[in-house]
């Protein structure tokens, strides 16, 4: 009784003890807000608190918003990125919070600058747009993430590369962008693009478009610039974030060919056009067709001999990201696998001919305050690539050309007599190649050294501070490949007259061989940079001044003699706000380069540009639906020193045939003069300008929109069009050439919550279309044979305008002189009326080749709860390709196969209304595979390149496992096409290791 009295006068005071906690709580409130830049930008990962009270704290999402319990009278304080902080005091219900966050966007040379203050036009893709991407290099995540930014999959083979352009093509030499890490150039190689840099390492990527963000670049900015940014440490303490994730690949499209019994027909039928006989009897394609003789009438679908069902990709990830005020650090350790698609690969006990990639990436950015006004960088980084290749280590192409190419009725994969099969015609038994050929193992390796000191001067100089820096990286490849020959049986039938088998032949080629070793040395790179700069700002209380002073020297050793590259760079800029309304600045370099000639090495290039924020002129004060609202301008010069010949101002020799002379009639060998040097060489010359809107409506709507012309000149071009050959030498090359290119970029993103519901749809599209001004053409007699005035990678070719009927048609049409023609024959347009189809009657078909005039993309996303699902498509329009693929559009010849696209719509005399190619034949008929107005094509596409689903668990479980967070992702890439195209994928048309589709899973656990 007594024990109950106590607990129950406990109870009593607890009570009595909780009353004013209760009060207190009960007039707090759920506050709902968010937080932008001044651009209206959304800042994710902002920590958010009551300052009455510290104990409550919270971080806004990837949309800006956070959730918090205060009351009216309170305020909250705000800290961005871990440095800077904002309190303001708190508005009922909900509240919008625009502050000016130190999440700066890059803008070159260890620059920042706030979104809404920059005049220049810049593109950016964050954290979040990069993550859930298990890739082998990080450009293969940048597809329609960025306006101006056209990247094209040019291949599946590991690891994958891509195909990069910043706003089209403005030369019709090398248009390659300068990508810069943390300021400074990598290695651009087919092993390590993007400096074999992986997605989890990157903060950001920044695209520079315009002349006001290249011009400090000088002679390297013309084709633009692509800024990474990697992660750096914070002030928040120890955060460990680690992720494992793995799926399986599979090929986005393989054409078809056609069967044993098929093939037969179609060969026969080919034969019989050409005026040859059959080579199948009607026993052997009766033999094909049973099935009864799979030794000698085999029918094989090569696919599934040399191919399994998927390959594998893992990504395991950890990095360690912190600090206090001294010191602050991100470290990172990522590994990437990939096994290919091939299937018979574990035949030899002692090694695999599995197509592998692996690659090790470290990094070890360190930030260090060694005083109050003193702040050193240290990153250290690298990489470690292991490969192996089935082949003789030269990999897949020469197994994918035997798929492309193998009749399924040429050879059985083994003989009776466990030989290989094969015949003197078919030497490439693609299972063979795979398994007994060899491997290679092309490893490579990567590191470089980075260190910055900043100083601040304000003790002498309000506002006054230099940084200096160097930069080292060294990048190597050594190849190990293993060789080993095959033999290989090739079996005949021999019939009797009834045409029954009553024996066979059998002839053996080749040998087989031991693995025989081999190595070599690959590539060499030595990339050393020093970067210094002087800047100074100041302010008052209507403007704000900064003026900055860069110089860069570079050196780029590659292997080989006359392989050094020296640079050096002396940059300018001057930035004013006044009255955060108007915004100028002005940019000037004067860079050159070792490879132009002496006296001319060096070019001046200026850019201004201006910025009106109309949203903070009284007129838009009471406007409630105008966030934000800026007009910006630009115009300048930017040089492009990517020229592909190796110093063409030097008058060359080369080496000639020998003469014959002297008593003993020896041969002794002589010179020639080369190609006649270049006069008045220099770098491509970019003249741009820009007109640009940013727009922010309703708190939901972010609209940018630019207009772009430049003209480029001093493109390195020949001289057909203004040398004659009488001179009897190699006619000079000449900075003649001139190309303009102009379009519009539209970026439109629509983000809200109802609720616990919100949801984004964006958009983006790039359109640029280039004009060849001037080439130094030769003469063309017709006009529109004239490349002049034609963009860049225009095909031409005949006008195709049907198919001849028969011999009487043929006589009763213009004459083609490619070659013989007969029924079932391409049919052309007589564009000059002269009465015969030649080379004068090529016109311009559709559009370029080589890229995309539209690049477009949208993507949606909806959340709720923990859960989120986001979709990314991606496309292209005036866009051609040229069909000339083995087997699948130019079948039979030089003893291909056929695709069964073509075989169901070839031209004979029961399809001549409705087909759509040519008659078959065997031989190389020069009349029918040309360039021409059937194989030029649609190359436009929209693809789903991405389509992810997010589970982050509740908070309430992930505590009590002592964690901060796990996220669970389901996710695929590449997983369908709409397209024009059959049998291929639009991106890659050549009989190669296609390219994938993925589908994955993973993990993410954050502590």
């Amino acid at each position: 009784m007594k024990q109950y009295k106590r607990n129950l006068l406990v109870l009593i005071a607890l009570l009595v003890w909780l009353i004013p906690i209760h009060n207190v709580f009960a007039q707090q409130a759920q506050i709902n807000g968010y937080i932008t830049d001044r651009s209206t930008r959304p800042i994710a990962n902002a920590i958010v608190s009551v300052v009455e009270d510290s104990e409550i704290t919270t971080t806004t999402d990837k949309d800006g918003r956070f959730s918090i319990k205060a009351k009216e009278g309170q305020h909250l304080n705000v800290i961005t990125n871990g440095l800077t902080q904002t309190t303001v005091a708190v508005i009922p219900v909900s509240m919008k919070i625009i502050i000016d966050s130190n999440e700066n966007v890059p803008i070159g040379y260890g620059d920042t600058r706030s979104a809404w203050s920059l005049t220049s036009a810049v593109g950016m893709a964050g954290t979040e747009d990069l993550e859930n991407n298990l890739v082998q290099n990080a450009e293969d995540a940048l597809y329609g993430l960025i306006p101006g930014l056209t990247v094209l999959q040019n291949g599946g083979t590991p690891p994958i590369s891509t195909d990069m352009y910043i706003r089209g093509r403005g030369t019709f030499n090398n248009s390659t962008p300068l990508v810069l890490i943390d300021g400074f150039e990598k290695p651009f190689t087919s092993e390590i693009n993007f400096g074999g840099i992986s997605v989890d390492e990157i903060e950001n990527v920044i695209l520079l478009k315009d002349a006001a963000a290249l011009a400090r670049y000088g002679q390297r900015g013309a084709n633009g610039v692509l800024l990474i940014t990697t992660k750096r440490g914070n002030t928040e303490g120890l955060q460990v974030d680690a992720s494992v994730s793995g799926g399986f690949t599979q090929p986005t499209e393989l054409p078809s060919f056609v069967e044993g019994p098929v093939y037969a027909r179609a060969i026969n039928e080919a034969l019989t056009n050409d005026g040859e006989d059959p080579r199948y009897s009607s026993a052997d394609i009766e033999d094909y067709d049973s099935g009864n003789s799979p030794r000698l009438h085999p029918n094989i679908n090569w696919y599934d001999e040399v191919l399994r069902d998927a390959g594998n990709r893992t990504k395991y990830n950890v990095n360690f990201r912190g600090g206090g005020d001294r010191a602050r650090y991100f470290a990172l350790l990522n590994i990437v696998n990939d096994s290919g698609i091939f299937g018979p690969v574990n035949e030899n006990a002692d090694y695999s001919t599995q197509l592998k990639y692996s690659r090790l990436n470290f990094r070890s950015n360190l930030d260090i305050n060694l005083r109050d006004d003193l702040l050193l960088k240290l990153d250290v980084t690298g990489n470690i690539v292991e490969r192996n290749l089935p082949n003789r280590g030269s990999g897949p192409g020469q197994i994918f050309s035997g798929l492309y190419s193998i009749p399924s009725g040429a050879f059985p994969v083994r003989t009776p007599s466990g030989n290989w099969g094969g015949t003197q015609t078919y030497g490439n038994n693609p299972v063979a190649i795979l398994t007994n050929t060899g491997y290679g193992q092309p490893n490579s390796r990567q590191y470089s050294l980075t260190g910055m000191l900043e100083q601040d001067f304000s003790k002498i100089l309000e506002g006054l501070g230099i940084e200096i820096g160097a930069s080292y990286m060294n990048y190597g490849s050594f190849n190990e490949r293993y060789d080993r020959g095959f033999s290989y049986e090739s079996i005949s039938p021999i019939r009797d007259q009834s045409g029954t088998i009553v024996d066979t032949s059998s002839t053996v080629y080749g040998e087989n061989t031991d693995l025989a070793f081999n190595d070599s040395f690959g590539n060499m790179r030595i990339f050393s940079d020093y970067f210094g700069e002087v800047n100074y700002q100041t302010s008052n209380d209507n403007s704000y001044l900064e003026g900055k002073l860069f110089f860069h020297q570079s050196e780029r050793i590659f292997e080989g003699q006359n392989n050094t590259y020296r640079r050096q760079n002396l940059a300018a800029s001057v930035h004013l706000n006044l009255t955060d309304k108007y915004l100028f600045d002005v940019t000037a370099s004067y860079s050159g380069n070792n490879h132009l000639e002496a006296g001319n090495r060096f070019n001046f290039f200026p850019a201004v540009s201006a910025a009106w924020i109309l949203s903070e002129e009284n007129l838009f004060q009471d406007i409630n639906s105008v966030d934000f609202l800026k007009l910006r301008a630009s115009w300048g010069i930017s040089g492009n020193d990517l020229i592909p010949t190796n110093k063409p101002y030097m008058q060359t020799y080369d080496r000639a045939a020998g003469y014959w002379f002297t008593n003993s009639n020896s041969d002794q060998g002589g010179f020639t003069e080369g190609r006649l040097a270049t006069a008045n060489y220099t770098v491509e010359t970019a003249y741009k300008s820009n007109i640009g809107i940013d727009i922010g409506l309703f708190d939901k709507l972010d609209l940018t929109t630019d207009l772009f012309y430049e003209r480029r000149t001093n493109i390195l071009s020949n001289t057909e069009g203004s040398i004659s050959d009488v001179i009897g030498v190699a006619k000079p090359l000449e900075t003649d050439g001139i190309v303009d290119n102009r379009g519009i970029e539209v970026e439109a993103l629509w983000k809200d919550r109802i609720g616990k519901f919100g949801y984004h749809l964006g958009g983006q599209l790039t359109y640029a279309r280039n004009e060849i001004v001037e080439m130094n053409e030769q003469f063309r007699p017709h006009d529109y044979l004239r490349r002049t005035g034609k963009p860049v990678g225009q095909t031409f070719g005949l006008e195709a305008i049907g198919f001849f009927e028969d011999q009487e048609d043929i006589e009763n049409s213009p004459t083609q002189v490619f070659s013989g023609v007969q029924s079932g024959d391409i049919k052309y347009r007589d564009q000059n009326g002269d009465g015969i189809i030649n080379e004068y009657d090529e016109i311009a078909l559709g559009y370029s080749t080589a890229l995309p005039e539209i690049y477009y993309s949208f993507n949606l996303g909806l959340n709720y709860g923990g859960f989120d699902i986001s979709a990314l498509f991606q496309g292209t329009g005036n866009y051609n390709a040229y069909l000339n693929t083995q087997s699948v559009y130019w079948p039979l010849r030089d003893n291909s196969t056929i695709s069964d696209h073509y075989y169901e719509n070839r031209w004979t005399p029961e399809t001549s209304g409705s087909a759509t190619y040519p008659r078959l034949t065997t031989e190389n008929v020069a009349n029918n595979f040309r360039p021409n107005s059937i194989w030029i094509v649609d190359r436009s596409y929209l693809k789903l390149r991405k389509l992810e689903v997010n589970y982050t668990l509740p908070d309430s479980f992930v505590n009590q496992m002592r964690v901060e967070k796990i996220r669970i992702s389901v996710w695929g890439t590449n997983l369908f096409s709409i397209d024009n195209i059959a049998e291929l994928d639009p991106e890659h048309l050549t009989a190669g290791y296609p390219i994938l589709r993925t589908y994955n899973l993973g993990i993410d656990i954050s502590f």
